[in-house]
């Protein structure tokens, strides 16, 4: 498996490492429910792999599949939960768990099925990207460590204004960056400690941003507030003279 994929947890079983986590967490729900509930399986004589399985209030007839390429058969049972989704069910797994079986005990075809692999071309470009990104941001950044950005030594309040607009588009620009780079990150001490640096940042602007009232004041973004547009005067109404005068 790719190292760009997150990994599962040392629980799952072997079988099922290297699954997509969908069914992933439906393999435990449909387990975890046939533990939980009193189910009765019972094998059939004549045909392998096929089993019934007795709840409180009806029977289910249970097809673990074949590989025999005479008749080939895919797990199948008649609940309606299989029906529905044609993913292994709780009666199923109620099998597998009398049994002593795993994963591996589905025929290969399917196993295989695009639905239950992750897709290794795909894999090596998560992983691919994850690793441009990190030298195009080493590349990219490499002020943003401490160091400031460049800053012009013009004088004056125009000179003040001018830096404040550089360095507020600099600051914008740096933040696309980061969020860009957060759907990438598969580090929880990395993004913790640019979570707080990034609310450390966020307080120590708002100290010097201007205030009414003790409330902070709302940028437009450029925009003409909705008060500044000019308002047409409407029409004075005009008297409708007399006939008789």
């Amino acid at each position: 498996m790719s190292t760009g994929w997150r990994k599962a947890d040392a629980s799952v079983p072997a079988g099922m490492q290297q699954r997509p986590s969908f069914i992933v967490k439906h393999m435990r729900g449909v387990l975890t429910k046939a533990i939980s509930e009193d189910l009765h399986v019972a094998a059939d004589d004549d045909v392998d792999n096929i089993f019934t399985v007795s709840s409180a209030t009806r029977q289910y007839v249970v097809d673990l599949g074949s590989e025999s390429h005479v008749a080939p058969r895919r797990p199948s049972c008649k609940c309606w939960d299989y029906m529905h989704s044609h993913l292994p069910c709780k009666h199923i797994a109620g099998v597998m768990i009398n049994r002593h079986l795993s994963w591996d005990c589905f025929p290969d075809f399917y196993k295989q099925h695009p639905l239950f692999t992750i897709d290794s071309e795909c894999a090596n470009l998560q992983e691919n990207l994850q690793e441009s990104s990190r030298e195009s941001t080493t590349d990219q950044i490499p002020e943003a460590e401490g160091k400031p950005p460049p800053i012009s030594k013009a004088k004056g309040s125009r000179g003040r204004r001018s830096n404040i607009r550089v360095l507020a588009r600099r600051a914008r620009e740096i933040l696309d960056r980061i969020r860009d780079i957060t759907y990438l990150s598969v580090s929880t001490t990395d993004m913790y400690a640019a979570v707080a640096d990034l609310e450390s940042a966020y307080s120590r602007l708002q100290t010097g941003c201007p205030r009414s009232g003790g409330l902070l004041l709302g940028a437009t973004h450029g925009k003409t507030p909705f008060w500044g547009n000019k308002i047409k005067s409407l029409p004075k109404r005009r008297k409708r003279k007399s006939e008789y005068c």
